[in-house]
């Protein structure tokens, strides 16, 4: 979910996570208490210099020709672009260093208007001023730090890569690995619990980047995209997130930018993250082929069992392995049994193996819908010769008090190898059958 406005002709999307994480750090701001409108303002404030920060990065890109796209993510912003051409490594670094440069700058008028202006002490107007002061700072200074995904990262890839241009992304990673750790063992030293926790994380992630490289992803000339759809050919899904979310950045137009979101929508679903997996696929343009199978997992996943079942038979004519068993978990989960038999009924049909009509036949049967059971089950014979396909099409007759089917299927049972004689005198459906005369010869028989 997000809603979009647009500054200086430049689109920008804000997530409901950004709102989320915005209201969290105006809570824990012990000047902003139970006040609703210092809150806002507070909220207000942090978005400000996101969009600030961001701006910066998608000024310089559109002076170079590009096409800037804004969005306001989990704990931040990001800015990439749907048209991209080739530029200077002196570009490029200008256009990394302008985004906290400009939040820093917005920091210090901020400063500027409480040294000159005479503001009292609890005005709204001071507090603004002073939470426009401390996030832009915080905020702008953390970018500069030399540690990858910051921007003082990026920056000392693109330095490195002067005198070690197929190295340079990888001395980046080893200095941000070993900075993290630094941070991480201060921020414990002095109880800084979360920051110890980023700085471990941040170390994970690049760790993580170095190992994709090392195991074979990484080579002259290719590109994230392609490196995206290795990983995924391999079930690698932190590879796939990573090289997707570089592939957004290396888009130049909008083809690219919508393959390399369908890619991290794949990455993240891959990784149990159906939410943000969503999310990634809210970005791209309706001109793409929609993937029926992915938005139906990730509807199942996320609990949207009725809308997943409409995604995959769409996706059914083309259907992937990891369909079926969800599919069939939603149809079990939905009581949508008349619905399956139909399907199954269909040269669709076809995509789905035995057993799992089998298990759609054993739902339907266990929560009473035994006319629909044994229609599933007779259309499952006349392929498999399953005698336990048989034996609960018996049952489902016998409940139906369809005698005589119910004694044929049992027959037939019997004849294609169901032995279980202790099962007839115990199971409860088969009460009508066992009161018939008949039932004692066919009893003797499966003793035989």
């Amino acid at each position: 979910m997000h809603f979009e406005f647009r500054v200086f002709q430049i689109p920008v999307r804000v997530r409901v996570w950004f709102v989320i994480t915005a209201f969290v750090l105006g809570l824990l701001q012990p000047t902003v208490g139970a006040d609703a409108t210092r809150l806002l303002i507070f909220m207000l404030v942090v978005g400000s210099a996101v969009l600030a920060h961001e701006l910066g990065h998608a000024l310089a890109g559109k002076a170079y020709g590009w096409q800037p796209v804004i969005e306001f993510g989990f704990v931040g912003g990001v800015t990439y672009f749907e048209r991209r051409t080739e530029t200077t490594r002196a570009r490029r670094m200008l256009l990394i260093a302008l985004g906290p440069v400009v939040g820093l700058s917005v920091g210090a008028m901020a400063w500027a208007a409480l040294y000159h202006a005479q503001f009292p002490p609890n005005s709204l107007a001071r507090f603004a001023l002073e939470s426009m002061l401390l996030v832009n700072f915080v905020w702008g200074g953390a970018n500069l730090v030399p540690i990858l995904p910051f921007d003082g990262g990026h920056l000392v890839a693109e330095i490195a890569s002067v005198f070690s241009p197929t190295n340079g992304r990888r001395i980046a990673g080893w200095i941000s690995i070993a900075l993290a750790v630094c941070l991480s063992a201060f921020a414990t030293y002095l109880h800084l619990l979360p920051l110890a926790l980023c700085g471990i994380v941040i170390a994970w992630r690049n760790h993580r980047m170095l190992e994709t490289q090392r195991d074979g992803y990484e080579g002259a000339g290719i590109r994230a995209r392609d490196l995206a759809y290795v990983a995924l050919t391999r079930s690698d899904a932190p590879s796939v997130v990573e090289f997707a979310r570089r592939a957004r950045l290396e888009a130049t137009t909008k083809e690219d930018g919508d393959e390399a979101s369908y890619l991290l929508a794949w990455g993240l679903f891959l990784t149990g993250d159906a939410k943000h997996a969503r999310a990634a696929l809210e970005t791209i343009s309706p001109a793409r082929t929609r993937d029926f199978a992915l938005e139906g997992a990730i509807a199942h996943d996320l609990g949207e069992l009725d809308d997943a079942l409409e995604l995959f038979e769409k996706a059914l004519p083309r259907a992937t392995p990891f369909v079926e068993p969800r599919m069939v978990h939603a149809i079990v989960e939905t009581r949508r049994f008349q619905d399956a038999a139909v399907l199954f009924d269909d040269s669709l049909g076809a995509k789905f193996s035995p057993r799992s009509i089998a298990t759609v036949q054993r739902a339907a049967f266990d929560v009473g819908e035994d006319a629909v059971s044994a229609g599933i089950g007779e259309s499952l014979f006349q392929k498999t010769r399953d005698a336990s396909v048989a034996f609960l099409i018996a049952c489902s007759c016998s409940r139906l008090g369809r005698i005589e089917d119910g004694l044929r299927w049992l027959r037939r049972a019997h004849e294609n190898g169901f032995r279980r004689a202790d099962v007839l005198d115990s199971d409860p459906a088969l009460d009508s059958l066992r009161a018939r005369p008949e039932w004692g010869e066919l009893r003797a028989s499966f003793e035989t």
